[in-house]
């Protein structure tokens, strides 16, 4: 009775069921090997030559992510505090959002998803090796500003258009369900990231650890393009000639902005827009309001480095966990609605918690560790699926301005919110009530929008089989 009611529990929850009957009948331990590499592991062992490349690109560009993220917050913070992020995210990052926004446009024009890929890590690691080699040590505001644009830009550029966009053309929507989960929650890169920044400060000092961790994010970006062209023959791109809408006689929007016109002209892709602008400006908000605390609480930006490291490691160890022994089994189970709703949901929690029973950097940080788990472990791969069905102008031109614009302009918007409303008070409680009404509105409508959305993508997707049976 005891056995069935467990079992029953791991059914409902999708958690792999390592009490399986046939487990116990056939090989007469739980834990059989064979077992756990069917349903634990959720990759096929024909699909590991695919996957793998796939997961060590991934990590590889998490790991830029999140030395970037540390090292952008722990220069400006210590050179100009946390008033100049608003200002940052407003004057420098969003105007270079349009502007890669456009690049990339135009690229997607001539290339495909690989060679867009490769083209911005390679803009991006020579503008690494300029800073690394000439202005590390700078302590003017517009280097230190055109910094932070730039470590911004990676992660909604490279990390969240080029390289899911890439991801999304050599991958079916059952790959995508079994492989996103892996690359974007058991994130190896950004263990390895955050631990790097504790192990750069103790070894290269307070003032020399910089320039070695620009070398590293270099010497990245090199292995990412050695990647992308040694498995080569790995990345098919199986949609080339296999796109449904155009089939249906759909507009091809060749033009920047008649390509921008694509979300404004479909509910689906305005509604993924929309859960875009809602993440972002709460995350900002939020973030402003405990960075704030944290810039007075720890003063070098040696102790901020390791601060910050110390969050991504717990963060990414959690994250792993859960990809690797949870998320995979959930995702099947309950489907994508689920997994769209969850952020959400826990962000608003775990944002009530914080800011009326735990008001301290270290709450601050359990509240982003938490909000970033269901993010990388449940939205991302969730929300990077949701283009799969779309036709090709839509994975490209659209995705551009959703993951680039719509990122930054969410930002933008919580950026100007920060420094007309926030800015003027001085007690973190009181920013904190000022701003939860306005947070709590905004995550009811972003609930509401991912229901709506994560229906239409199986509506989309039931089309799409339906019309590649009759092609």
């Amino acid at each position: 009775l005891f056995y069935n009611m467990l079992l029953n529990i791991f059914k409902t929850i999708g958690f792999p069921l390592f009490l399986h009957p046939k487990c116990l009948k056939q090989y007469k331990a739980c834990a059989s090997l064979q077992y756990l590499a069917e349903n634990v592991f959720i990759v096929k062992r024909e699909e590991l030559g695919k996957f793998l490349p796939m997961f060590l690109i991934g990590s590889l560009v998490i790991f830029n992510f999140i030395m970037l993220r540390q090292l952008k917050d722990a220069l400006l913070l210590t050179h100009m505090g946390s008033s100049a992020i608003p200002r940052a995210k407003i004057w420098y990052v969003l105007p270079s959002s349009i502007f890669f926004m456009f690049l990339y446009n135009k690229l997607s024009n001539y290339m495909d998803g690989r060679g867009i890929f490769q083209v911005f890590v390679s803009l991006f690691g020579l503008a690494f090796l300029t800073y690394t080699l000439f202005f590390f040590d700078s302590k003017e505001e517009v280097v230190s500003y055109l910094f932070y644009a730039l470590a911004e830009s990676w992660s909604t550029v490279v990390f969240g258009t080029c390289m899911w966009a890439f991801f999304n053309d050599i991958c079916t929507i059952d790959e995508a369900k079994r492989f996103y989960v892996l690359i974007s929650g058991a994130q190896i890169g950004a263990i390895v990231g955050s631990s790097s920044a504790s192990w750069l400060v103790r070894v290269f000092g307070e003032h020399g650890f910089v320039q070695p961790a620009m070398f590293s994010l270099v010497l990245t970006c090199s292995l990412i393009i050695f990647s992308l062209n040694f498995f080569k023959s790995s990345f098919v791109n199986i949609r080339r000639d296999a796109d449904v809408d155009n089939r249906r006689g759909k507009k091809d929007y060749k033009g920047i902005f008649k390509g921008i016109l694509l979300v404004f002209r479909s509910r689906y892709l305005f509604l993924i827009l929309f859960i875009t602008l809602s993440y972002n400006f709460t995350i900002v908000v939020t973030e402003y309001i405990w960075k704030s605390n944290v810039a007075m609480e720890y003063v070098s930006k040696g102790d901020k480095f390791v601060f910050f490291g110390n969050v991504s490691f717990w963060t990414n160890i959690v994250s792993s966990i859960l990809a690797i022994f949870l998320t995979g089994g959930l995702m099947r189970y309950v489907g994508i609605v689920v997994a769209l709703v969850l952020f959400p949901a826990v962000f608003g929690l775990s944002t009530t918690v914080y800011f009326f029973l735990y008001m301290t950097p270290v709450g601050g940080a359990i509240q982003w560790i938490i909000t970033k788990i269901s993010k990388y472990a449940f939205a991302d791969p969730a929300k990077q699926m949701l283009y799969i069905p779309c036709s090709a102008e839509e994975r490209y031109k659209a995705k551009s301005l959703v993951d680039m614009v719509g990122a930054r302009g969410g930002k933008a918007l919580a950026s100007f919110f920060n420094m007309a409303v926030l800015a003027p008070i001085v007690s973190f409680s009181s920013m904190a009530m000022a701003a939860y009404p306005y947070l709590i509105v905004i995550t009811v409508l972003w609930l509401i929008s991912a229901v709506e959305v994560g229906r239409m993508f199986i509506k989309h997707k039931k089309d799409q089989e339906e019309a590649l049976n009759e092609a």
